[in-house]
């Protein structure tokens, strides 16, 4: 089980080098997300292209609501 700790308080003063850390899982994190956020962006693409272009032919503003 992983554990939860609270990160310290460091104030107005910088991030100590040693604690500036970037582990395996925060770049999974940070991939993954920009993946994710990426494929939405196509996805809504998807809603607005004409029919004839295999998208859904709906106008941006039903695309909006619809998202």
């Amino acid at each position: 089980m992983v554990e939860l700790r609270r990160p310290p308080e460091w104030g107005p003063e910088p991030v100590p080098k040693e604690k500036k850390i970037l582990r395996i899982q925060d770049i999974f994190i940070l991939w993954f997300s920009l993946g994710i956020g990426l494929l939405v962006m196509q996805a809504g693409v998807l809603l607005v292209l004409p029919v004839d272009a295999w998208g859904m032919g709906l106008s941006f503003f039903e695309a909006i609501i619809i998202t």
